[in-house]
């Protein structure tokens, strides 16, 4: 996630810049979103200059500062290191000193300070930093920096105190006999405590106050809890009128003006069904308390309202809350409508200010299925080790005060919320009617006013604005059709009542056990396969449901027939009822909207609705095939552009499919600088697309990119109008990556953008009026105050580093493996591609080796995890496999020269092994294998760095004695925000915050809010599709993963532009038009997207991204030497994993498989066929090299071994056979592959 700057950077104007009046409401969510306990800090970082700090502003209490320091602390000098001072650490200048020594006693005399640094290599200033924050300071990252010498006071920071008192301790607490523990709030009765008799201090809410770390109290009017409720009115007779809605909610008065308890005794006490009542209280009084904003239509006489919590008397136990809205006889106005109905849902979620440790140990994140009355909620601890589920509560037994459920219809953000959290608190929407008027002009209460500023957008169409030009949100949906379902209301006649019950339910153990629960409770499990992402090829998609006893499927019917329909459901296994296969039909037709819901109705008379999307190119591989294209085509900015000062021709530049228009500048200046996620996104989506689905014209582009743009520089004599005459993004000699190519003009003591004519470009800056509103930081790229802002480029952001590398990759993959590309396509040889992959990552870490003792030093290596750094892995693999073949060389032809690709093996393993397990020459930087939870990143935790962790946990194989298996804690974290669910946007889909802030268009809240198929899906399916391969029998995994895979192609819209990501809020719902940070969602969809065949012994057999056809129809199990035939689907069809016996097959040359064929008499042999058919653009390799990996072999969960290709021979981790010399070109070619059989197989069941 890219750098934001503070708050208080943001709400005041730079010194000697006027101020401009900014809407208050705008500003308070953008602190919201920056959130300044803690959240924000500069990760492995060498030294940028010191902004000029604004006075004023709203900053929390810094808390466990470090004993004194100045005079009286001892202090340690280090040489040529420094770090980066951010934001409010950051604490001034002392001016030019002679000598490290003068800086030193400036320093000491200062006081308040523990950190100084003499820029030797620069200014000669002294500059001074207050770093306490970081804690102890042997953690504190230094990087090199030649010249420079730091001075870093030590002193003692005092352990964490315990717990504070976390406010008011319960009214009420109780003990649940399935070990929930329930601590209800004095006054509101509303939930404070949601525990578990083992796990000691955490709940899954959080605390009603918190001393540390600083975060908004929660016992205060107007601070949501679960059993608060909200509840949109006005009376029946006037039901009419839109426009004429009250809003109530209990959070406003539970403070002021308490609940009424029941007893037995009371005529509101509720006496149906079996359930143990805990608590019965009247809400009403709340819902009538003074604290109230909205008083048109009170409840008084009208409504009452009934909230009891009950302990479940059946079998799946747990907690159930039951609402009862009541009218009376003597009702007015006809009695009630109910426009809006909602229940309160808060996790405690708020990282900011803690470590990682405490993340992992003391937060909780949720996700909905937003599905109708088969709908849930989830909060997962953040470690992913246990879950609390939420479903709809149905009574057994009908009758008067009975629960027939609890629709879910929307997930409303509380965007009222007094007591905010960092990734929000929601409402259980039950009926949205009034809510829905709002969405429909992409607003919700309280924020109905225009959240920017009018001097910079004098004439919003919306609320919200958009970060190009003076433009703003404007989508109306006066139909609601882009609301997951349509929106109700509900009229309560006089004498007429309705009760909804919510079951509260805690999982065995993580993410993977809640489909169990989820029966266990009576609700269907969906299964998509391959998921909610489709193309009309796939003829093999399903719906798999999981039916909970006593439950049928009555019916299915579909929102937009023209896109998606069903064929009759089916019994994988004729003798368990209990689960339905549903064949898909993608008829596809050409249509604006491409979203499609299932709508089933069961036995029971209960609804369930699942979310597709589908793409609009016929195939998967057509889909990408339009991606890889528009980004050689129309988002590429020639060469030749010379009106461009920044000189970023010849690259893919950052998109706008609204305005269809490149986007060659933001006041955010990393988004358009052609590095950093956004600016740089666009190449490596390029780059990782021409990996696995390679296009002569595609890599053309890619080399001219690097020779041009990313190493080489444009010619002044061709382009007289660039800023700067030594353009380049990545510095020749030092071969780092520098963080953006734009950037502002400045004022020479750097305090103020300002308008400038460059050369050819007058009065360029078109978005200057956005420098001091939040989230832009027009920044200059300098690195010293004495350098012009004329281009002296900062190159300390490690995140910049894999973006490019995947470039330098992508075309050693083209060079060594495609012999058949026509001549003209490359420049270089395979060599020298991967040498300059591996310098510049060697680059990243400051890594060398030093003559005289030839001992291996990495002295700035990242020590969190890198966003697609996995292509980290892909280089040193490459580097092993040609060190082998150069020594296997050697010995044949002596003669032979080449690179010394050993030597780079030993170096680049020598880094990543000190991020894994330490050792000499890691300093004081702990390795993560001796972190509880490794998952920092510019921010203090993040969902970013588990992608690398697991990746090289899982190669090394790293484990720790108290911990456990590194691989695996990254797997568990990513569970517990990565979801599966039956909806295209959330499932897979890695929660992440701020990132439309970072790299968006529409700023809705200040870019702060839950993305839908953001890059961190693709990311972070990549450890957990491969852990899956190495345990085939953990379904959940693949499933997950699989929506990561899929979800990132749901963003790429006809033309083959993609977006960042999806509006998760219910006042948008639709796909930001920016491309953004896609790129890298794109990495982690290529890298592991395959056919993955899956035979179940419950489910049947499931084939993703593939159709299987059997040689026998019907749903009879079929025995073990049944045959059958795979015909790939995904993107580049070259990957196929069987999960029968553990095999991963990946095609490494210029062909495609179209299909593997396992014959009945093969399968008791041990074989089976590829046929393998030309790209298209031909047969682009001589050879056919096909990769035969067995991971689950070396777990024991499967014993075949001894894969090999008939006529092939290894070469460089492959097998390798020619392709056939016939007269003209095959159309298609067999490749037999055979394997020793070993071990049981589970009977194979089919889907149908």
């Amino acid at each position: 996630m890219p750098r934001s700057p503070s708050y208080d950077d943001l709400a005041y104007a730079p010194v000697g810049h006027p101020s401009l009046t900014l809407n208050y409401d705008y500003l308070s969510s953008l602190r919201r979103g920056l959130e300044k306990a803690g959240a924000y800090r500069a990760a492995d970082a060498v030294p940028a200059p010191p902004r000029p700090q604004p006075t004023g502003g709203r900053r929390p209490p810094l808390l466990l500062k470090p004993q004194t320091t100045g005079d009286s602390a001892t202090w340690t000098t280090k040489k040529d290191v420094s770090t980066y001072c951010s934001g409010s650490e950051y604490k001034g200048d002392l001016g030019p000193k002679a000598s490290d020594d003068a800086c030193l006693t400036a320093a000491k005399a200062d006081g308040g300070i523990d950190y100084a640094v003499w820029r030797g290599d620069g200014d000669g200033h002294c500059y001074t930093c207050d770093l306490s924050d970081r804690g102890d300071p042997s953690t504190w990252k230094m990087d090199s920096q030649p010249g420079a010498v730091s001075f870093v006071a030590d002193h003692v920071t005092p352990p964490l105190p315990p717990p504070p008192p976390s406010g008011p301790a319960p009214c009420s607490k109780f003990t649940l006999a399935s070990g929930l523990i329930v601590g209800l709030r004095c006054g509101s009765g509303a939930i404070q405590l949601l525990s578990h008799i083992h796990e000691g201090n955490f709940s899954y809410v959080p605390p009603l106050m918190n001393v540390y770390p600083q975060r908004e109290h929660r016992d205060q009017p107007g601070a949501h809890h679960i059993g608060d409720l909200t509840l949109r009115l006005q009376p029946a007779s006037r039901a009419s009128d839109p426009s004429d809605v009250s809003f109530v909610s209990s959070a406003l008065g539970g403070v002021s003006t308490p609940v009424t308890v029941l007893s037995p005794s009371s005529p509101l006490w509720p006496k149906h069904g079996a359930n143990r009542v805990l608590q019965a209280a009247d809400v009403t009084p709340t819902l009538l308390a003074p604290g109230q904003l909205d008083v048109r239509h009170p409840l008084r006489g009208n409504l009452s309202v009934v909230r009891s919590w009950e302990e479940a008397a059946d079998e799946p136990g747990g907690l159930v809350m039951r609402i009862t809205l009541s009218v009376p006889l003597n009702a007015t106005g006809g009695g009630v409508a109910i426009q809006g109905f909602g229940l309160s849902l808060v996790s405690d979620n708020t990282f900011g200010g803690l470590d990682t440790s405490q993340v992992a140990s003391m937060l909780s994140f949720m996700d909905p299925h937003v599905g109708r009355d088969h709908s849930w909620h989830t909060h997962t601890r953040a470690d992913g080790t246990a879950s609390l589920l939420i479903t709809p509560y149905v009574d057994a037994e009908k009758g008067s005060g009975h629960s027939s459920g609890c629709p879910m219809e929307a997930y409303r953000p509380i965007l009222e919320d007094a007591a905010w959290t960092q990734a929000g608190t929601y409402e259980w929407s039950v009926h949205t009617g009034a809510w829905a008027k709002e969405w429909a002009m992409n607003t919700q209460a309280p924020l109905k006013s225009f959240q920017g500023d009018p001097a910079v957008w004098p004439d919003p169409k919306s609320v919200w604005p958009s970060w190009y030009r003076t433009e703003t949100v404007n989508l109306p949906d006066p139909s609601s059709s882009r609301q997951w379902h349509a929106p109700t209301s509900l009229i309560l006649a006089p004498g007429q009542s309705k009760t909804y019950a919510l079951r509260f339910t805690l999982t065995s153990s993580g993410p993977a056990s809640r489909d169990a629960a989820l029966l266990a409770a009576g609700r269907v499990v969906f299964h998509g396969v391959p998921g909610y992402v489709l193309s009309r090829e796939m003829t093999g998609a399903r719906l798999v449901l999981e039916l909970p006893t006593g439950l049928s499927l009555s019916s299915v019917n579909s929102s937009a027939p023209h896109l998606l329909s069903t064929f009759t459901p089916r019994r994988p296994n004729a003798s368990d009822p209990s689960v339905l296969s549903i064949p898909l039909i993608v008829p596809g037709s050409t249509s604006s909207s491409r979203r499609a819901r299932l709508t089933l109705v069961f036995s029971d008379g209960s609804v369930g609705t699942v979310h597709y999307l589908i793409t609009p190119a016929p195939s998967l591989r057509e889909h990408v095939g339009g991606y890889g294209s528009f980004m050689s085509t129309t988002a590429w900015l020639p060469a030749n552009d010379t009106s461009d000062p920044f000189g970023r021709g010849a690259s893919p530049v950052v998109w706008d499919r609204e305005d269809k228009v490149h986007v060659m500048e933001d006041a955010r200046p990393f988004a358009v600088g052609l590095s950093d996620d956004a600016g740089g996104g666009n190449a490596l989506g390029l780059a990782t697309a021409n990996m696995y689905a390679p296009n002569s014209y595609q890599l053309a582009r890619i080399d001219e990119y690097i020779h041009s743009t990313l190493l080489g520089k444009k010619d002044p004599s061709t382009h007289p109008n660039l800023a700067n005459r030594t353009f380049s993004l990545q510095d020749p000699t030092s071969l780092r990556i520098r963080m953006t190519v734009f950037y502002f003009f400045y004022t020479p003591d750097y305090t103020t953008a300002l308008q400038h004519d460059f050369r050819g470009a007058p009065q360029y800056y078109k978005e200057l009026g956005k420098c001091t509103i939040a989230p832009s930081w027009c920044a200059f790229n300098a690195v010293s105050n004495e350098t012009k802002p004329d281009w002296h480029p900062a190159d300390y952001r490690q995140y910049n580093f894999p973006h490019q590398i995947a470039s330098y990759y992508s075309l050693y993959l083209a060079a060594r493996e495609l012999d058949r590309l026509p001549s003209t396509t490359l420049t270089q040889p395979y060599s020298w591609y991967l040498e300059m992959a591996a310098k510049t990552l060697l680059s990243l870490g400051c890594c060398s080796v030093e003559p005289s003792t030839s001992r291996k030093q990495c002295v700035c290596y990242p020590t969190v995890g890198l966003m697609d750094g996995t292509v980290f892995r892909e280089v040193l693999i490459a580097l092993k496999e040609e060190a082998t073949a150069a020594a296997d060389e050697a010995v044949r032809e002596p003669s032979t020269s080449s690179p010394d690709w050993s030597g780079y093996v030993s170096l680049v393993d020598y880094m990543m092994r000190l991020r894994v397990f330490g050792g000499e020459g890691a300093g004081s930087n702990v390795p993560w294998v001796n972190q509880n939870a490794p998952y920092g990143s510019e921010f203090n935790w993040d969902t970013t760095g588990q992608e690398e962790v697991g990746v090289w946990g899982a190669y090394y194989n790293a484990s720790n004695a108290s911990l456990g298996e590194l691989s695996l804690r990254a797997v568990n974290s990513i569970l517990a925000y990565m979801p599966s669910t039956p909806n295209f946007a959330y499932h897979g889909s890695a929660a992440g915050w701020g990132d439309f802030s970072n790299n968006g268009k529409w700023m809705i809240e200040g870019g702060w809010e839950r993305e839908g198929g953001h890059y961190r899906a693709g990311l972070n399916s990549i450890p957990l599709i491969e852990r899956y391969r190495s345990h085939p029998d953990e379904l959940y995994l693949l499933e997950v993963a699989m929506g990561g895979i899929t979800g990132v192609l749901g963003n790429i819209d006809a033309t083959g532009a993609p977006s960042m990501a999806f509006h998760l809020y219910p006042f948008v719902l639709a796909y930001d038009p920016r491309s953004g940070d896609h790129g890298l969602g794109f990495f982690g969809h290529a890298l592991n997207v395959g056919a993955y065949v899956v035979r179940h012994p419950r489910l049947g057999t499931l084939c993703y991204l593939c159709d299987l056809a059997m040689s026998t129809a019907g749903p009879a199990a079929i025995e073990v030497d049944e045959a059958y035939t795979v015909t790939l689907h995904d993107s580049f069809r070259r990957r196929v994993y069987l999960a029968e016996i553990g095999l991963w097959l990946v095609l490494r040359t210029g062909q495609q498989i179209e299909s593997v064929a396992v014959s009945s008499a093969s399968l008791n042999e041990g074989q089976l066929v590829l046929t393998l058919v030309p790209t298209p653009e031909g047969w682009l390799s001589s050879t056919i090299r096909i990769q035969l990996d067995t991971p689950a072999l070396a777990t024991g969960r499967r014993t075949a071994s001894g894969f090999a290709v008939r006529g092939g021979k290894l070469v460089r981790g492959a097998w390798e056979l020619p392709m056939p010399t016939s007269e003209g070109a095959p159309t298609s070619v067999p490749v037999t592959i055979s394997w020793k059989e070993a071990g049981e197989r589970l009977d194979i069941v089919e889907s149908g």
